[in-house]
């Protein structure tokens, strides 16, 4: 049991990520359809002065470009058209992250087992070896990773990596008809490319889908909770707002995703989307494991809104998770909840996959 529940610490506070609502993209909202008044709105929107683009991200949820001069509040206000189900701004995300194998059995990945090294308390962890001894993963499952790219390139993640198969490499043509170019190991919704390795200091994916996923038992770095899964990459922390998660969540979802991690937010009074809780109700209909989360900034998720990882207890498909530390307690820097929050998690020095090819310690 972990020992952070019901426990208020005194926090010392890492990152702030309480951002208040009024952080969204200028020149651009997120807009709802019926799809049975869409041929009929569409056409009036494309006409209308007042916009430049319209852009379907998935979910009946389209993003609008708003013409110079016209304010997010503004086309809010000037564009609840008949049918219009709802218009919101385009929230900027933020990286629930704090910037920071050998093996296994060395000890360094304690997070796995936790046999009591470095001061830790024997048992803090999530005991893969118990796990190990029943199942190590069968590759059937596809793990869609919401953060910067993943190095598909990397020794100790390439054979783990999800490949759309439909896709021929490189030749700038949608072979499969899926609306994405050469996406042959996901797709980057904030370059709209199909292009998902990151630059090198925009290493967190690549660290997220090495904990959940590099090859196990291969004599190379360390290992993941899962030594033989698929991940699927998905960046979006290129662009610039929420349109790119929602999208890649429809993206996902059409790819046979069972599983989405997402380590991105935001938050503040009313900054809750309807674009993204129409995609996260879409992910539990389809039965993918939603798992967000809980933030890095010391907050009471009772009390302050913080999105997507505030969807747990609305949607049964969601996971929010807190990181706690090699003692079991609650880590320093995390956010709780006691119902806005379902688990804690290993989350300070975690040792796993970085860029070019490396490894090293990260917290959040």
């Amino acid at each position: 049991m972990s020992q952070f529940v019901g426990t208020k610490l005194s926090f010392l506070p890492l990152e702030d990520r309480l951002n208040p609502a009024a952080a969204f993209v200028e020149g651009q909202v997120l807009l709802g359809l019926d799809p049975t008044v869409a041929p009929f709105v569409l056409p009036q929107l494309d006409a209308s002065l007042l916009t430049t683009s319209i852009q379907h991200l998935g979910y009946n949820v389209y993003k609008v470009g708003l013409s110079n001069g016209v304010t997010v509040d503004q086309g809010i206000r000037n564009l609840q058209l008949p049918g219009v189900k709802f218009v919101e701004p385009n929230y900027k995300i933020y990286r629930k992250v704090l910037p920071n194998d050998p093996d296994v059995q060395s000890g360094l990945q304690w997070h796995l087992n936790n046999f009591g090294q470095s001061g830790g308390t024997p048992g803090a962890a999530v005991d893969a070896n118990g796990a190990w001894d029943i199942a190590t993963g069968t590759g059937e499952k596809i793990l869609a990773i919401f953060d910067d790219g993943l190095e598909h390139t990397h020794p100790d993640l390439a054979g783990n990596m999800w490949v759309n198969t439909g896709e021929i490499p490189g030749n700038g043509v949608d072979d499969d008809g899926n609306g994405q170019i050469d996406d042959i190991h996901g797709f980057n919704f904030g370059t709209n490319s199909g292009n998902v390795l990151p630059a090198a200091a925009n290493d967190h994916g690549t660290h997220v889908g090495g904990i959940a996923g590099a090859v196990g038992n291969n004599g190379v770095g360390g290992s993941g909770a899962i030594w033989t899964t698929r991940l699927m990459s998905i960046p979006i922390f290129d662009g610039a707002g929420i349109d790119a998660a929602i999208a890649g969540m429809y993206y996902a979802e059409k790819m046979g995703a069972d599983v989405s991690n997402h380590s991105w937010g935001f938050g503040g009074p009313g900054s809750e989307s309807q674009g993204l809780r129409a995609a996260v109700q879409a992910h539990e209909a389809a039965g993918i494991i939603f798992v967000a989360a809980a933030g890095n900034a010391t907050a009471d998720n009772d009390v302050v809104e913080d999105w997507p990882t505030n969807y747990f207890g609305i949607f049964n498909n969601v996971v929010a998770v807190a990181a706690s530390d090699r003692n079991d307690r609650m880590a320093s820097f995390t956010s709780y909840g006691r119902t806005k929050v379902s688990v804690a998690a290993p989350g300070v020095d975690i040792q796993s996959t970085v860029t070019q090819a490396g490894y090293g310690l990260k917290s959040g």
